[in-house]
């Protein structure tokens, strides 16, 4: 099966919010991952992105995934929504956030270093010319220019309860074990 939890994210159309964005991510993950592993007792991988769509400049999503087992998805849906809406509350912490910049640091370190991805940065470039100058302002280190107040505000805006979208997606035999577990 897989689950996803989703948040739609409307403005965040400058390089720096996308950094921002990006950390949040990165948290979104790593706090699933301990939920799902040390509450749960499940050992599935999740993953989080940030995802701004070229063709829609003021659309883009904050997304959450994890694989899991058909029969895990009922339990798995709930949590990805409760970790949304507690950082929207609460927001990221300080530790939580320095690991998760670092994290996206190390990241974008290793893709610049990889002619795939610089290949993929200019073929966007073509069609997006302010592109080359948001690569330009991550190589340059805009991840490390973030702030946690900048992340945390991000949080507080995408990630209430209200505003997230969770699905599950399971073979058609597990159908009736979900809908039995609203």
């Amino acid at each position: 099966g897989l689950v996803t939890g989703t948040w739609p994210v409307a403005g965040a159309s400058s390089a720096r919010d996308q950094a921002a964005l990006g950390i949040l991510a990165k948290v979104l993950e790593l706090r699933v991952r301990a939920e799902v592993r040390e509450k749960l007792g499940l050992a599935y991988a999740p993953s989080a992105r940030f995802e701004p769509f070229d063709g829609f400049p003021d659309f883009a999503l904050l997304q959450a995934r994890i694989d899991c087992a058909p029969n895990d998805a009922g339990r798995v849906a709930p949590v990805i929504a409760a970790i949304g809406a507690t950082l929207a509350a609460r927001g990221v912490t300080n530790g939580e956030f320095i690991g998760a910049r670092g994290i996206l640091r190390g990241q974008l370190r290793e893709a610049f270093r990889k002619s795939d991805f610089l290949a993929g940065l200019l073929m966007r470039a073509q069609e997006r010319p302010e592109e080359a100058a948001e690569a330009v302002a991550l190589h340059g280190g805009l991840v490390g220019q973030i702030s946690l107040a900048e992340v945390n505000a991000w949080a507080a805006r995408i990630l209430p309860a209200d505003k997230c979208r969770t699905a599950a997606v399971v073979p058609k035999a597990f159908v009736g074990v979900l809908e039995g577990s609203r």
